[in-house]
């Protein structure tokens, strides 16, 4: 399921592919986990980094990463 910045349920045919997209658009999305919430964004993206770091009070504590290869890191 998806939901909206206000939590409201999103009208949207692929969730999926709608997080992908905003994840393109440099926004920072939540992904509910078994131990709570994960926060997400693209890493390659300043501006998405910068907006993460902000709403997580890390300005120099480095973020954990995922990529799909070491050529990406």
């Amino acid at each position: 399921m998806l939901l909206d910045a206000e939590g409201r349920k999103a009208r949207v045919a692929d969730p999926i592919r709608e997080v992908a997209d905003l994840l393109k658009k440099s926004y920072v999305v939540a992904v509910k986990g078994l131990g709570g919430f994960h926060l997400a964004c693209d890493a390659t993206s300043p501006e998405a980094v910068a907006t993460l770091r902000k709403r997580k009070y890390r300005e120099d504590k480095p973020f954990a990463i995922m990529a799909p290869d070491v050529e990406m890191i």
